[in-house]
């Protein structure tokens, strides 16, 4: 305040000696004027001082800012140093946490691997060789690609000739070729290896097989499964052409129940157990054309010998783990179908010693067993959830017996019915 009050004055004697300075120049100012003047300059003070508080005050707010932030600081850094320590602990913790699952998994695979030997050596008590093979619950579907060949025993044509009072017989069988087909399938699994499956195959087949005599005297071509023969004979020079169409209808439904189980740690085996219903339909027509003498004839043939049985089936498959996938499958098994087989023929001849004459044999009862072998090559790819791909190729071979053969149209003898060849599969598991 002292301060003030000489600033004050000091301020007062210039504007007083400015003013006497100025009044020699021209006239002296009155105390009116002088009064105003220095009320003019008290107020010019008075906001100086105001403004010079104000700053102190800011300065001040400052200066406690910047102590709140250097203390915050502080606790920051602090805080910082904590957290870092903290995360540099729990990497330390992640990574011996990691060594020691690291560490887990040897060890188990070590026991499993011990185990699984032990289990083929069959030194593990609580663990035999033979044992049920573990399955998730769920459906299979399949859908199978075959290419199969009928053979059968049945003799199409016999070559007949007699020179003086030798005669001699040439048998000629009939010629087969592959036709494709088709099986399906639909099977369900149960928790601990059984399992229930039911399937179907399809199958179509045809051929045709020719032949012709000689044109020498005392030859003649007949067909014993059709009961026909040249009907012109058996002078030189007469012919004789013959041709015969063989069809087959085959259809086979398996329903079957299943057992999966393990031998050591590769072998895996199921056991089959069902019944089978098979329908085997065969069918011969054919005909000889004869000329000689200036004629013309023909003797027409017609023979069908039809069987359905159903009986019980039991098969044995296996399957050999061969890795990243890719197995060795094969499968036996064999049917015993207890049915009814009818043999029905037709003939007739025309142009020389016309002939018409038909027979129908009555439905008999009939035991036809059946043998079955296959041998395949899978792929198995997992999508997950138990969602699987299986692709498979290989070769089968199924065997009939006792069937009502074709003799003379009759069917009095037996006769077999094999099928052999190739079928891919497809199947989808879930």
């Amino acid at each position: 305040m002292k301060r003030s009050r000489i600033g004050l004055l000091s301020t007062v004697a210039v504007v007083a000696l400015v003013a006497v300075s100025t009044a020699q120049a021209e006239t002296v100012p009155s105390v009116q004027e002088l009064y105003r003047l220095l009320k003019d300059q008290q107020k010019v003070v008075g906001e100086q001082q105001k403004l010079i508080l104000e700053q102190q005050k800011r300065i001040q707010e400052l200066e406690r800012r910047a102590t709140k932030s250097e203390a915050d600081l502080v606790r920051t850094r602090q805080t910082v140093k904590s957290t870092t320590d903290a995360v540099t602990t729990a990497r330390r913790e992640v990574e011996a946490t990691r060594r020691d699952v690291h560490e887990s998994k040897t060890v188990m695979a070590t026991k499993d691997e011990l185990d699984r030997t032990k289990a083929e050596l069959g030194t593990q008590p609580s663990q035999s060789v033979f044992r049920v093979d573990p399955q998730p619950p769920g459906w299979t579907a399949f859908g199978e690609f075959i290419y199969l060949r009928p053979t059968t025993d049945i003799t199409a044509f016999n070559i007949n000739q007699s020179v003086g009072s030798t005669f001699t017989t040439n048998a000629i069988a009939l010629d087969h070729s592959y036709d494709p087909g088709f099986r399906v399938g639909l099977g369900y699994r149960f928790p601990g290896g059984a399992d229930l499956k039911l399937a179907y195959t399809f199958l179509r087949a045809e051929s045709t097989t020719s032949a012709s005599k000689p044109t020498t005297a005392n030859s003649s071509l007949s067909s014993p499964s059709l009961g026909i023969s040249s009907p012109i004979c058996c002078s030189a020079g007469d012919t004789s052409d013959g041709t015969i169409r063989y069809k087959l209808s085959y259809d086979v439904v398996d329903a079957e129940a299943g057992l999966k189980f393990m031998i050591g740690s590769h072998l895996r085996m199921r056991g089959i157990a069902g019944l089978r219903y098979v329908r085997i339909d065969q069918r011969l027509t054919g005909e000889i054309f004869g000329t000689g003498g200036g004629q013309t004839a023909v003797f027409f043939g017609e023979a069908k010998a039809d069987y359905w049985g159903i009986g019980p089936r039991l098969a044995l498959a296996g399957m050999w783990d061969l890795g990243w996938g890719f197995s060795v499958n094969g499968q036996f098994g064999g049917t015993l179908a207890v049915g009814s087989q009818r043999a029905r023929s037709f003939r007739v001849r025309t142009g020389v010693s016309p002939f018409q004459g038909s027979s129908e044999g009555p439905s008999s009862a009939r035991l036809v067993p059946g043998v079955e072998a296959a041998l395949s090559l899978s792929y198995k790819h997992d999508f997950g959830d138990n969602l699987a791909l299986i692709l498979t190729g290989g070769y089968e071979f199924n065997h009939w017996f006792n069937l009502r053969g074709f003799a003379g149209g009759e069917g009095g003898t037996t006769s077999g019915l094999s099928l052999d060849g190739f079928f891919a599969r497809a199947t989808v598991k879930w």
